[in-house]
């Protein structure tokens, strides 16, 4: 105890030898002083290399400085598509909508390094495999104030595609990124479009999607092949055309073909 009293000032000797609380206490925040000493000579060190053009924007707003050195103050919010890392940060819940059934790695486009945890539904919705469910997507008004850059990133994508929602469009007025976020932001273009989805669908109607078993409607002559594929014929475990919504593939005797979605339904 003496070893640690010594370089105090002598008048408080006795008040420390007869109460061992203020020891403790002054333990503390001497303890808690220099950790802040630390914590601004590291922001200090982080904020430093920043481009000299945005000195006046950081030091007049301390909201866009803080966005701007998140990622290097909390370097495991970013550059992460490991599934194991993403269940550790997620709580192994869907990081935009908290579900916690059917989760997968999404890695956000135009971004490699950038994966999100995210449910079958927001996954399909986002990749366009399903139409958008406005209702399903009331969960943006809580994830676009998430910290991690990725999941504000695909709110603030996901509410342009329903901007033409009042409640969408008052989110995006709120939502603020530095310059480099919403760079990335508008890299998928989704601001400049609708949310309007095409999607594969059969003779009745009925979406296709990929592993259906559908029935062909009409006898079907193959081009370069002797093969005719008759009306009736079942085909299992389709595989939809990624870039033509009006084909899909499927094997018919052992053989692969691409056949026409108004030429079938879906089994």
């Amino acid at each position: 105890m003496r070893l640690w009293v010594s370089p105090l000032r002598q008048e408080r000797a006795n008040e420390v030898s007869e109460n061992p609380i203020v020891v403790a206490s002054r333990r503390h925040i001497l303890n808690y002083t220099a950790l802040k000493k630390i914590h601004h000579l590291i922001a200090r060190l982080l904020v430093s290399p920043l481009r000299q053009e945005r000195a006046n924007e950081v030091s007049e707003n301390p909201i866009h400085c803080f966005s701007l050195t998140f990622t290097q103050i909390h370097p495991q919010q970013a550059n992460m598509k490991n599934e194991k890392d993403l269940i550790a940060r997620s709580g192994n819940t869907c990081e935009l909508c908290k579900s916690t059934t059917n989760l997968t790695v999404y890695e956000v486009p135009t971004n490699n390094e950038e994966g999100l945890l995210l449910c079958a539904k927001c996954t399909a919705q986002l990749n366009k495999k399903e139409a958008l469910d406005s209702a399903h997507w009331a969960c943006l008004n809580e994830a676009m104030w998430s910290e991690i850059p990725a999941v504000q990133v695909v709110s603030w994508r996901l509410l342009n595609r329903l901007k033409d929602q009042s409640w969408a469009a008052d989110a995006i007025d709120m939502m603020y990124f530095d310059d480099d976020t919403m760079a990335w932001a508008k890299s998928s273009g989704d601001h400049e479009n609708d949310g309007s989805v095409e999607l594969h669908k059969d003779s009745n109607g009925m979406v296709l999607q990929d592993g259906d078993t559908v029935v062909l409607t009409k006898s079907l002559d193959v081009k370069g092949s002797t093969l005719n594929a008759k009306l009736g014929t079942v085909v299992k475990n389709i595989r939809l055309v990624a870039d033509n919504t009006e084909q899909i593939e499927g094997k018919i005797e052992g053989q692969m073909i691409v056949i026409l979605t108004k030429y079938l339904r879906k089994g």
